[in-house]
């Protein structure tokens, strides 16, 4: 996958000027309590319990920096054997974490350090799916009573982008701990 750099024109001094763009790969992490698809998983009973970010340079695509907290559930606070299995995170991960509400404060505040927030850097969250920022973090903010960011109502879904170019992306984007995968798992997908 290229990168060619984006440009606006500058009309004060009429020259091209370089658009650097900061991709910011989200993978939330939730509790379960049963198996896709099994019916004993109550309505609204899953809960964000990861909240990581990496800041890609949209260019170079090396790692920039990276937000991460583990989330203490507030409904449901012990983990299920099955949410450890799929996940790998164990209770002791997510005891005295922040809440979801901490959280998001947390990520406001790195955001504003990295400078994402101001109205001239331009920057991008992408997901492996619409999942985590059009279906999770929106239905957990209104169960909770929490207002969600603008900054997380846009992005970019990997997967109907890797229909064109699958193994493309898959190769791209695999960093470490913090991984997507265009079937959606935490495992690699066979090549």
């Amino acid at each position: 996958m290229s990168y060619s750099p984006h440009f606006h024109y500058d009309k004060s001094n009429r020259k091209k000027v370089k658009v650097e763009i900061s991709i910011l790969n989200l993978d939330i992490r939730k509790t379960r309590e049963a198996e896709e698809g099994e019916t004993n998983e109550r309505p609204g009973s899953a809960e964000i319990i990861e909240f990581p970010i990496l800041k890609l340079n949209g260019q170079t695509m090396e790692i920039e920096s990276i937000f991460h907290t583990y989330v203490q559930p507030v409904y449901n606070p012990q983990l299920t054997p099955f949410c450890t299995q799929l996940t790998g995170i164990i209770q002791s991960m997510v005891e005295g974490q922040p809440t979801l509400q901490q959280a998001l404060q947390m990520v406001a505040e790195w955001m504003d350090k990295e400078n994402l927030l101001n109205p001239d850097v331009s920057s991008v969250f992408v997901t492996c799916g619409d999942w985590d920022l059009k279906t999770m973090l929106p239905g957990q903010c209104q169960h909770l009573g929490l207002q969600a960011p603008d900054y997380f109502k846009q992005w970019i879904n990997l997967k109907k982008r890797s229909q064109h170019n699958d193994k493309e992306i898959r190769g791209e984007i695999n960093v470490g701990r913090i991984n997507t995968h265009s079937n959606g798992s935490s495992k690699p997908d066979p090549a």
